[in-house]
């Protein structure tokens, strides 16, 4: 194993290279108006029906947990909710900058389980509808392994740059 270079480990350098953008994605106003209990069910609709396609998109160049992808199918429909638009994304070619895409994706998806506290309001103790958010089992150890795997990758010279590149890009 390579010996770690001195600064940032890989994932606060992704955090704060990211977080500005991050900051202003909160301000979109619907996950605003998710955040303050005011998001109505057809803007929830739209709001998944969008991120969908997003995920779906992603999940063409990158893994993602097919239970998790089952349960956002899952969740359209139970909701229904309009048809995911068609994303069409750049393909990431080199293994920094997909550790940067994954990081961004899976960060996300990990992070779901905000998003389905805050639908309370909407769904009571209902999951059908946000399962997609609630997580899975192997949630958790999926993310320590990325984890793990983008400070294994971030010894490399110029990978913690390259790996931003990618996190910034898929935003």
């Amino acid at each position: 194993m390579a010996t770690r270079p001195a600064g940032p480990s890989a994932r606060a350098a992704l955090r704060a290279a990211t977080s500005s953008v991050h900051e202003r994605l909160h301000a979109v106003p619907p996950f605003l108006a998710l955040s303050e209990g005011r998001l109505t069910c057809d803007e929830y609709r739209a709001l998944l029906s969008r991120m969908a396609g997003y995920y779906f998109a992603v999940a063409r160049y990158l893994p993602i947990e097919p239970t998790r992808l089952q349960r956002l199918e899952q969740d359209l429909s139970a909701i229904g909710a309009p048809p995911p638009p068609a994303f069409d994304l750049v393909r990431v070619g080199d293994k920094a900058r997909t550790l940067g895409w994954r990081y961004v994706v899976e960060g996300s998806i990990f992070g779901g389980r905000v998003i389905y506290r805050q639908l309370d309001y909407l769904f009571g103790d209902e999951e059908s509808g946000r399962s997609f958010f609630r997580g899975t089992a192997a949630g958790a150890s999926q993310w320590q392994a990325l984890c793990a795997e983008l400070e294994d990758a971030g010894t490399a010279p110029g990978a913690i740059d390259q790996m931003t590149e990618g996190a910034l890009d898929a935003f």
